[in-house]
């Protein structure tokens, strides 16, 4: 079984990148990924889209992927995700609570082989090129999802082969914070404020290993 850990940054979110690195770094070490870090070659349309192409890569040559966002820093990196998932699922997400309504989250995305032909879908459907969610808006809509507010309406095949994580494993330190998170994304603030989120979280996380360790 082989598996791969992909992001990458660009811009000013190069920043974000490099606190989140050592974490992503030991996770892989840890749980046996392969970390590839890959910035596309040519931005065409918003940055996130960009992570499709890089995922059907990476499915190329391993069995399942782990998408994790630049803003994630990961605070306990004593469990697998993959352990989580139950084999039957082609990917696994969070759903977050949000004013907009139920938004399953791509910031933390594991996915499986079967996922490829989704994946190539998505790139493809450019209905969804400039909405502000980007392919999460694309992939919603292939689970059946409404999107103002946001609801699922009509699930689908692709929805019954997902698996939810819990919030701990995509804590939304904006709207949908969990007290004890495992993977926490400091998303949908500024640059500073995110850097900020992150630094402290990777702060009580040396403080919780440095407690533990004899």
């Amino acid at each position: 079984m082989k598996r791969a850990i992909v992001t990458f940054a660009v811009g000013n979110h190069q920043d974000l990148l490099e606190l989140a690195m050592p974490g992503f770094q030991d996770y892989a070490g840890r749980h046996g990924y392969d970390l590839l870090v890959q910035p596309p070659g040519e931005i065409t349309r918003a940055a996130s889209w960009h992570k499709i192409p890089l995922l059907l890569h990476a499915l190329d040559d391993h069995d399942e992927a782990l998408w994790l966002d630049c803003d994630i820093v990961i605070v306990d990196p004593t469990i697998d995700v993959a352990d989580v998932i139950p084999h039957s699922a082609w990917q696994a997400l969070v759903r977050h609570h949000t004013p907009d309504g139920e938004v399953p989250n791509c910031g933390v995305w594991y996915l499986r082989r079967p996922m490829r032909h989704t994946l190539k879908a998505i790139w493809d459907d450019d209905r969804w090129l400039n909405h502000p969610w980007w392919e999460q808006a694309a992939l919603m809509d292939r689970l059946g999802y409404h999107h103002h507010p946001a609801h699922l309406s009509n699930p689908t095949r692709l929805y019954r082969h997902t698996h939810w994580l819990d919030l701990c494993w995509n804590s939304h330190e904006q709207n949908d914070p969990d007290p004890n998170p495992r993977f926490a994304h400091a998303t949908c603030g500024g640059v500073g404020w995110r850097a900020a989120v992150m630094r402290e979280h990777i702060m009580r996380a040396e403080l919780a290993e440095r407690s533990t360790t004899p």
